[in-house]
Protein backbone atom coordinates (compact mmCIF):
# COMPACT_ATOMS: atom_id res chain seq x y z
CA UNK A 1 0.00 0.00 0.00
CA UNK A 2 0.85 3.67 -0.90
CA UNK A 3 -0.31 6.85 0.29
CA UNK A 4 -2.06 8.15 -3.19
CA UNK A 5 -0.25 11.53 -3.18
CA UNK A 6 3.28 8.60 -4.19
CA UNK A 7 1.68 6.94 -6.75
CA UNK A 8 2.83 7.90 -10.42
CA UNK A 9 0.19 9.35 -12.72
CA UNK A 10 -1.39 6.52 -14.72
CA UNK A 11 -1.37 4.87 -11.46
CA UNK A 12 -4.49 2.05 -11.48
CA UNK A 13 -5.11 1.59 -7.17
CA UNK A 14 -8.44 0.26 -5.43
CA UNK A 15 -10.87 2.35 -3.81
CA UNK A 16 -14.02 1.78 -2.64
CA UNK A 17 -14.36 -1.77 -4.42
CA UNK A 18 -13.75 0.30 -7.60
CA UNK A 19 -10.78 0.94 -9.59
CA UNK A 20 -9.36 4.72 -10.75
CA UNK A 21 -6.54 6.19 -12.42
CA UNK A 22 -3.92 8.89 -10.95
CA UNK A 23 -3.80 11.73 -12.56
CA UNK A 24 -2.27 14.10 -10.84
CA UNK A 25 -1.89 16.92 -7.88
CA UNK A 26 -5.18 19.21 -7.15
CA UNK A 27 -4.80 21.64 -4.25
CA UNK A 28 -5.43 20.05 -1.47
CA UNK A 29 -5.32 16.37 -2.94
CA UNK A 30 -4.65 13.87 -6.12
CA UNK A 31 -6.98 14.39 -8.65
CA UNK A 32 -8.73 10.60 -9.90
CA UNK A 33 -10.73 9.43 -12.84
CA UNK A 34 -12.95 6.24 -12.23
CA UNK A 35 -10.23 3.99 -14.78
CA UNK A 36 -13.87 2.62 -16.71
CA UNK A 37 -17.18 3.85 -17.01
CA UNK A 38 -19.69 2.34 -15.11
CA UNK A 39 -23.49 2.73 -16.29
CA UNK A 40 -24.97 4.81 -18.83
CA UNK A 41 -27.23 8.05 -18.44
CA UNK A 42 -28.13 10.82 -20.64
CA UNK A 43 -26.81 14.15 -19.70
CA UNK A 44 -30.10 16.00 -19.45
CA UNK A 45 -33.29 14.48 -20.73
CA UNK A 46 -36.07 16.81 -19.66
CA UNK A 47 -37.34 19.90 -21.48
CA UNK A 48 -35.77 22.89 -19.60
CA UNK A 49 -33.66 25.00 -21.76
CA UNK A 50 -30.70 25.28 -21.74
CA UNK A 51 -29.98 21.17 -21.79
CA UNK A 52 -26.46 21.03 -21.69
CA UNK A 53 -26.22 23.16 -18.11
CA UNK A 54 -24.58 20.74 -16.08
CA UNK A 55 -26.00 22.18 -13.14
CA UNK A 56 -29.27 20.52 -13.28
CA UNK A 57 -28.63 17.48 -15.64
CA UNK A 58 -29.49 14.09 -14.83
CA UNK A 59 -25.72 13.63 -14.78
CA UNK A 60 -25.09 15.40 -11.86
CA UNK A 61 -27.72 13.88 -9.95
CA UNK A 62 -26.63 9.96 -11.04
CA UNK A 63 -22.90 11.00 -10.22
CA UNK A 64 -23.79 12.94 -6.83
CA UNK A 65 -26.26 10.48 -5.58
CA UNK A 66 -25.81 6.89 -6.66
CA UNK A 67 -22.60 6.85 -7.67
CA UNK A 68 -21.55 8.85 -3.88
CA UNK A 69 -23.89 6.77 -2.02
CA UNK A 70 -22.33 3.33 -3.63
CA UNK A 71 -18.55 4.95 -2.72
CA UNK A 72 -19.97 5.11 1.06
CA UNK A 73 -21.46 1.95 0.91
CA UNK A 74 -18.59 0.03 -0.16
CA UNK A 75 -15.69 1.79 2.93
CA UNK A 76 -15.28 5.46 1.53
CA UNK A 77 -14.95 8.41 4.14
CA UNK A 78 -16.00 11.92 3.73
CA UNK A 79 -12.72 12.63 4.63
CA UNK A 80 -11.00 10.61 2.16
CA UNK A 81 -12.91 13.37 -0.35
CA UNK A 82 -11.23 16.32 -1.29
CA UNK A 83 -14.27 19.04 -2.01
CA UNK A 84 -13.17 20.82 -5.82
CA UNK A 85 -14.37 23.48 -7.93
CA UNK A 86 -16.09 22.56 -11.57
CA UNK A 87 -15.36 24.96 -14.41
CA UNK A 88 -18.97 25.06 -16.59
CA UNK A 89 -16.93 27.95 -19.01
CA UNK A 90 -17.71 26.61 -22.24
CA UNK A 91 -15.56 25.49 -25.53
CA UNK A 92 -14.50 29.03 -26.53
CA UNK A 93 -13.49 29.90 -22.81
CA UNK A 94 -15.92 32.29 -22.07
CA UNK A 95 -18.08 32.13 -18.94
CA UNK A 96 -20.53 29.56 -20.00
CA UNK A 97 -22.07 28.42 -16.78
CA UNK A 98 -19.89 29.56 -14.10
CA UNK A 99 -18.22 27.49 -11.48
CA UNK A 100 -19.89 24.91 -9.34
CA UNK A 101 -17.88 25.07 -5.40
CA UNK A 102 -17.03 22.49 -3.72
CA UNK A 103 -18.52 18.85 -5.52
CA UNK A 104 -16.90 15.59 -4.05
CA UNK A 105 -17.47 14.17 -7.76
CA UNK A 106 -17.78 14.99 -11.24
CA UNK A 107 -16.79 14.77 -14.76
CA UNK A 108 -14.11 16.59 -16.27
CA UNK A 109 -14.03 19.02 -18.28
CA UNK A 110 -12.49 19.40 -21.68
CA UNK A 111 -9.72 21.52 -20.47
CA UNK A 112 -8.66 18.47 -17.77
CA UNK A 113 -9.57 15.86 -20.38
CA UNK A 114 -6.86 17.47 -22.66
CA UNK A 115 -4.43 17.89 -20.03
CA UNK A 116 -4.23 14.23 -18.78
CA UNK A 117 -5.26 12.57 -22.04
CA UNK A 118 -1.93 10.59 -22.58
CA UNK A 119 -2.50 8.80 -19.31
CA UNK A 120 -6.13 8.15 -19.01
CA UNK A 121 -6.85 4.68 -20.21
CA UNK A 122 -9.57 4.21 -23.19
CA UNK A 123 -12.95 3.36 -21.97
CA UNK A 124 -13.63 0.19 -23.41
CA UNK A 125 -17.35 0.13 -22.83
CA UNK A 126 -17.07 3.43 -25.54
CA UNK A 127 -18.47 6.89 -25.07
CA UNK A 128 -18.47 8.67 -22.21
CA UNK A 129 -19.80 12.03 -20.89
CA UNK A 130 -17.12 15.53 -20.33
CA UNK A 131 -19.13 18.39 -18.16
CA UNK A 132 -18.36 20.84 -20.81
CA UNK A 133 -20.78 22.58 -22.98
CA UNK A 134 -20.08 22.59 -26.56
CA UNK A 135 -21.83 26.13 -26.57
CA UNK A 136 -23.95 28.18 -24.91
CA UNK A 137 -24.99 30.64 -27.14
CA UNK A 138 -24.12 30.71 -30.90
CA UNK A 139 -24.89 31.91 -33.79
CA UNK A 140 -26.71 28.40 -33.88
CA UNK A 141 -28.82 27.88 -31.27
CA UNK A 142 -28.88 24.23 -31.75
CA UNK A 143 -25.79 24.19 -29.99
CA UNK A 144 -27.07 25.10 -26.49
CA UNK A 145 -28.27 21.32 -26.96
CA UNK A 146 -25.25 19.73 -26.98
CA UNK A 147 -22.10 18.51 -24.68
CA UNK A 148 -18.69 17.57 -25.61
CA UNK A 149 -17.81 13.27 -24.96
CA UNK A 150 -15.22 11.45 -25.38
CA UNK A 151 -14.96 8.26 -27.84
CA UNK A 152 -13.58 4.15 -27.08
CA UNK A 153 -10.56 5.74 -28.66
CA UNK A 154 -10.08 8.78 -27.21
CA UNK A 155 -11.24 11.04 -29.18
CA UNK A 156 -13.71 14.45 -28.71
CA UNK A 157 -16.92 15.30 -30.25
CA UNK A 158 -19.76 16.59 -29.42
CA UNK A 159 -23.74 14.98 -28.94
CA UNK A 160 -27.01 15.67 -27.80
CA UNK A 161 -27.65 15.43 -24.35
CA UNK A 162 -30.35 13.45 -24.57
CA UNK A 163 -28.31 10.45 -25.74
CA UNK A 164 -26.88 7.66 -23.22
CA UNK A 165 -23.05 7.64 -22.83
CA UNK A 166 -20.94 6.07 -20.18
CA UNK A 167 -20.84 7.80 -16.40
CA UNK A 168 -17.50 8.11 -15.30
CA UNK A 169 -16.34 10.57 -12.09
CA UNK A 170 -13.11 12.31 -11.53
CA UNK A 171 -12.79 13.14 -7.21
CA UNK A 172 -9.82 14.68 -5.79
CA UNK A 173 -8.33 12.26 -2.76
CA UNK A 174 -6.95 13.21 0.45
CA UNK A 175 -3.08 13.22 -0.12
CA UNK A 176 -3.11 10.85 2.57
CA UNK A 177 -5.07 8.46 1.85
CA UNK A 178 -3.66 4.71 1.53
CA UNK A 179 -4.62 2.65 -1.66
CA UNK A 180 -3.63 -0.77 -3.45
CA UNK A 181 -2.50 -0.07 -6.89
CA UNK A 182 -1.80 -2.20 -9.51
CA UNK A 183 1.98 -3.98 -9.31
CA UNK A 184 2.64 -4.63 -6.09
CA UNK A 185 3.34 -7.29 -4.11
CA UNK A 186 0.68 -8.77 -1.74
CA UNK A 187 1.69 -7.97 1.73
CA UNK A 188 1.73 -11.24 4.10
CA UNK A 189 0.12 -9.91 7.49
CA UNK A 190 2.18 -12.30 9.67
CA UNK A 191 5.61 -10.22 8.73
CA UNK A 192 4.54 -6.81 9.06
CA UNK A 193 3.86 -4.92 12.55
CA UNK A 194 1.56 -2.34 14.15
CA UNK A 195 0.14 0.39 11.83
CA UNK A 196 0.80 -1.05 8.53
CA UNK A 197 -0.69 -3.95 9.97
CA UNK A 198 -4.14 -2.55 11.28
CA UNK A 199 -4.20 -0.33 7.02
CA UNK A 200 -3.77 -3.76 5.77
CA UNK A 201 -6.33 -5.32 7.44
CA UNK A 202 -8.55 -2.25 7.02
CA UNK A 203 -8.08 -2.54 3.22
CA UNK A 204 -8.57 -6.25 3.49
CA UNK A 205 -11.59 -5.80 5.16
CA UNK A 206 -13.11 -2.99 2.80
CA UNK A 207 -12.59 -5.01 -0.30
CA UNK A 208 -14.55 -8.06 1.43
CA UNK A 209 -11.72 -9.91 1.15
CA UNK A 210 -12.53 -11.87 4.37
CA UNK A 211 -14.99 -12.25 7.05
CA UNK A 212 -15.00 -12.37 10.82
CA UNK A 213 -17.64 -14.59 13.34
CA UNK A 214 -17.41 -14.85 17.28
CA UNK A 215 -17.76 -17.98 19.17
CA UNK A 216 -17.58 -17.19 22.76
CA UNK A 217 -14.02 -15.61 23.41
CA UNK A 218 -12.91 -16.53 19.99
CA UNK A 219 -13.08 -14.38 16.62
CA UNK A 220 -12.62 -16.78 13.57
CA UNK A 221 -11.34 -15.12 10.04
CA UNK A 222 -12.35 -16.70 7.16
CA UNK A 223 -11.51 -16.06 3.18
CA UNK A 224 -14.25 -15.15 0.97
Amino acid sequence: MKKVCELNPGTIFNYAKKKFVVLGKRRGGVLCLLAQSEKDAAFYDGNEKPYNDYRKSDLRKRIEGTFLEELFQNGARKEDLVPFDLNLRETDGSEGYGVIEGVLAAPLTLWDYGKYKDIIPNNEAGIWWLATPFWTRSPNSSFSNDVWFVNSVGGCSDSWCNYTFGVRPALVLNSSLLVSYEGEEDIDLTKVQNEAFLEEAKRRWKQGMFTIQINGPYIDFEGV
